[in-house]
């Protein structure tokens, strides 16, 4: 029982993180503040892993040709591209919106694992993502856009938070055949460090002023104390702290139990929202918010071990 209470914590952590990037988006670039989450991320795990067992066991290269790609694709779609897009979307969208919309990732997680392994398709799957689709649309207002004729910021915001689900899919999808033969700590520090290169050659990419040492002196002095908190509430607690109690926790308790949890995330961000930033849902966004959690109810007992286990 514990156990199951820590991992409500974790959620409970997790379900913040929408609030905890649009704040800083108040002081920084989306690049920047994905940057600077999986930067102090990187930095906590390798600490706590120097002072347990040392850098050979989170961090290594396989010598399987398949395995490095899966490791590299990995850290590429999870820590750069997916969280890219996210908080690009969020920019544009709500922390309502952005908590509803991540809710069904485990659903994409299985049609994923069809694109790429052949795994079997059930019934329920195709419904549940046939109605995940159906409420994003409501929930973002596709009606209107048709209507109006012109694509809006917010739109195109979420449109980019659907996308970037597919990264975080891909760390489930990936990480489970990774699994079989490397432990879950080495495949998260190892993808999660070549995720932060693939960040830092993104963000000297974006940021054209990145080698000059004024940059980074102004880059230092844009942090408030809202943001300070929402860096530590990100990185080091959320990415790094959540994921190792989860991942020692979800060998000791039921997938089911685990599920049920996934409720709590879109829930709660749905009422920080509401609570920061006067945020509320339209009788047609409450519509396609119910179709949105229907679609993870089919989805409940379907392998969300690994997809629980992610923060956004």
């Amino acid at each position: 029982m514990p156990i199951f209470f820590g991992l409500i914590a974790c959620n409970l952590i997790w379900s913040a993180h929408p609030l905890m990037s649009k704040w800083m988006l108040e002081d920084f670039s989306p690049a920047q503040v994905v940057w600077l989450r999986y930067s102090c991320a990187c930095f906590a795990f390798f600490v706590l892993s120097l002072l347990k067992a040392g850098k050979s066991k989170v961090l290594f290269l396989p010598s399987s040709k398949k395995d490095l790609f899966f490791m590299i694709l990995m850290g590429a779609l999870t820590y750069c591209y997916s969280p890219l897009l996210q908080v690009i979307g969020l920019k544009e969208s709500r922390v309502s919106e952005n908590s509803l919309i991540i809710a069904i990732e485990p659903i994409l997680t299985v049609f994923l694992a069809f694109a790429l392994f052949q795994e079997r398709l059930k019934k329920s799957e195709i419904l549940g993502l046939l109605l995940s689709v159906v409420g994003f649309a409501l929930l973002s207002g596709l009606k209107d856009e048709l209507q109006s004729q012109r694509v809006s910021a917010h739109f195109i915001g979420n449109i980019l938070i659907f996308c970037s689900l597919l990264g975080e899919a891909s760390f489930s999808v990936l990480g489970s055949q990774l699994a079989r033969r490397y432990s879950p700590q080495a495949i998260f520090g190892t993808t999660l460090f070549l995720g932060l290169v693939f960040l830092t050659v993104s963000l000297a990419l974006i940021e054209k002023e990145v080698y000059r040492f004024e940059y980074w002196i102004s880059f230092l002095n844009r942090f408030s104390s809202r943001s300070f908190l929402a860096l530590l509430w990100l990185g080091p607690l959320g990415t790094t702290g959540g994921y190792l109690y989860a991942l020692r926790a979800l060998s000791q308790v039921s997938v089911v139990s685990v599920t049920l949890l996934l409720f709590v995330q879109p829930l709660v961000g749905v009422l920080l929202g509401h609570l920061f930033y006067r945020e509320s849902l339209s009788e047609v966004q409450v519509l396609g918010s119910f179709l949105m959690m229907l679609s993870l109810t089919l989805s409940i007992g379907v392998g969300f071990k690994n997809s629980a286990v992610q923060r956004e």
